[in-house]
């Protein structure tokens, strides 16, 4: 029921929020964290800011709101593997794996 998904953050590992909106056809504004430019390159609707630039994350939001109604991305199954909470579980632990 949101018309804009707004996320400020400086860092993410798996924006999963942004997946969610995405979904939804919900779209979303976000700093340029891991994930957030990957999805827009799949189609979904939204816009990235330089981490940091808050006035144009705020500007970018703005101009997003009322565009609520734009498709959601039909993603194959392949592509939504990759967003999978078990396979993202599993990447972590093998990266992590590595460390130790």
């Amino acid at each position: 029921a949101s018309d804009l998904v707004l996320l400020p953050s400086s860092a993410e590992g798996v924006p999963q929020v942004l997946v969610q909106a995405a979904m939804a056809g919900t779209p979303f504004a976000s700093f340029a964290v891991d994930g957030a430019p990957e999805l827009l390159a799949l189609g979904a609707t939204g816009t990235v800011a330089p981490v940091g630039s808050d006035a144009v994350l705020v500007a970018h939001a703005a101009a997003l709101l009322g565009v609520r109604g734009a498709p959601a991305p039909r993603w194959p199954p392949e592509i939504l593997a990759q967003w999978d909470r078990q396979q993202v579980m599993a990447s972590y632990r093998a990266a992590l794996g590595s460390l130790v």
